[in-house]
């Protein structure tokens, strides 16, 4: 059978209306969660999350709570849902111009790979393309073409005096305790509201999170590049001016802040990734070794300046969908 191809959906302006145009296909995506999740775990973070959002009073709340009638309260798990592991890089293009973002998104859930869907949403600021899974009301990765591109990675947990899995906990229950943004609420905001690089890179460093992550940000002129780490309200940026690139996964590039690495080998992917940067041509020759893994969900190449997308769905370490290439508008 041939694989699926992508969905790429120009008349649904907001991740809400993508979850009304894709019903099933969300459903599909809260189906196999339930299959792999242990429902009183699934429940139970869902409480947890609904209570958080009770609290905390988000943006797109009213829109969160329309899926979540729809879809179950597992809604609300999986959309302040913190488990992924990516690897993320932006570097100068002489060919193309700007600047070029590869992108890996890593889920411990399996069979996400061929729920994959590409949706041009419209905010004040402009039009802008989701990389998306239907259901999520926030955005993991996307593209402004003429503005940027940003992705988002988790960070990476916190040390204290608890070993990996006790600090694992500490971290869930004092991200429940601050009031903050997630992380994709924020970058859903940034594509709808920041006209370029700069505003982009401003609001994602200081807005108050409800948890640690790792965005990296690609604009459309060269060195338009940074990897903006975060905690609740701190931020360190890096850019890459010297180098002409920088490159994310899930471990911290600063050494200000002690933490645990997620057990996903993020040194080691990034060091693999920057090993090559100069060889690599696109259409995905750099997807080998551990950036390819087991998890990857999705990987993906962003050009905002001349507004080029290559995608695909990965399953297992395969293809789970035809390669889309996409001009956008």
């Amino acid at each position: 059978m041939p694989l699926p191809e992508i969905s790429v959906l120009t008349d649904a302006d907001t991740p809400l209306a993508l979850f009304e145009k894709q019903r099933g296909l969300a459903h599909k995506l809260a189906d196999v969660c339930r299959k792999i999740i242990p429902g009183f775990l699934l429940r139970y973070v869902a409480l947890k999350s609904e209570e958080w959002l009770d609290r905390a009073k988000p943006p797109y709340r009213e829109e969160l709570d329309k899926i979540a009638q729809d879809m179950g309260k597992e809604a609300y798990a999986l959309n302040l849902s913190y488990e992924w592991g990516c690897t993320t890089t932006a570097f100068n293009d002489a060919a193309r111009g700007g600047v070029t973002m590869y992108r890996t998104l890593d889920w411990p859930i399996k069979g996400m790979g061929d729920k994959l869907v590409v949706a041009k949403h419209h905010g004040p600021a402009g039009d802008y393309w989701n990389i998306a899974y239907p259901g999520f009301v926030g955005v993991l990765n996307g593209v402004a073409k003429g503005r940027f591109t940003v992705a988002i990675n988790s960070a990476p947990i916190p040390r204290s005096d608890w070993g990996f899995i006790g600090d694992y906990l500490l971290s869930k229950r004092d991200n429940l305790r601050h009031d903050g943004i997630p992380a994709a609420f924020l970058l859903r905001k940034v594509f709808e509201e920041c006209v370029d690089y700069q505003a982009a890179v401003k609001m994602l460093s200081e807005t108050p999170l409800m948890a640690p992550s790792i965005f990296t940000v690609a604009g459309i002129n060269d060195d338009e590049h940074c990897v903006i780490e975060r905690m609740h309200d701190q931020a360190i940026i890096h850019n890459g001016l010297k180098e002409g690139f920088v490159c994310a996964t899930n471990g911290w590039i600063n050494d200000r802040w002690p933490a645990h690495d997620r057990p996903t080998s993020p040194r080691k992917r990034r060091a693999e990734m920057i090993a090559d940067m100069g060889t690599y041509k696109g259409d995905f020759d750099w997807l080998d070794g551990a950036i390819l893994n087991s998890r990857t969900r999705l990987a993906f190449e962003a050009n905002a300046r001349d507004g080029t997308l290559t995608l695909m769905g990965v399953e297992g370490k395969k293809p789970a969908t035809q390669i889309l290439k996409l001009d956008l508008e």
